[in-house]
């Protein structure tokens, strides 16, 4: 084979893995504008009552229940925000972050080692990105990441 001849196939080559590059990188920036999309931050979680619609009081367990779905339903609501703080800044071009924490008595130790601290959004903290919930024991993280803008 001559040299010319080598060099058509490693030219196709990269054309369709540039293109398949190209492909993934537009689904990966559709997907994140639809979770954006979806997510309304204004939206509220409805406390659970204490008493069914009829008016009689609901037993221990059915107390704990609705607790535990309503805690359920807000965690799932706080990674879904920290998710889409993370696409919102990093789609403008901001690299890192500002760990900022409740700084409360609910705040766990990890967090508050964490406020304060500067972390890229490509490497984050052992504990994770703020919001996230990793570190924290019952799973709720009020924290947030404040932008550094250069």
């Amino acid at each position: 084979m001559r040299e010319g001849e080598m060099m058509v196939p490693a030219i196709l080559l990269f054309i369709i893995l540039l293109f398949i590059y190209k492909a993934r990188k537009k689904i990966k920036r559709k997907q994140d504008n639809t979770l954006i999309g979806s997510y309304n931050r204004n939206s509220r979680i409805s406390y659970p009552k204490a008493k069914h619609a009829n008016g009689t009081k609901k037993t221990e367990q059915e107390r704990k229940e609705d607790m535990d779905l309503y805690f359920e339903k807000v965690n799932a609501r706080g990674r879904m925000h920290a998710k889409a703080e993370e696409i919102r800044q990093t789609q403008i071009g901001i690299t890192h972050y500002i760990w900022r924490s409740a700084e409360d008595g609910d705040c766990c130790s990890e967090c508050k080692k964490n406020n304060g601290k500067k972390f890229a959004w490509k490497r984050p903290a052992k504990t994770g990105h703020p919001g996230e919930g990793k570190c924290c024991p019952n799973g709720v993280c009020r924290c947030y990441p404040e932008a550094i803008i250069k």
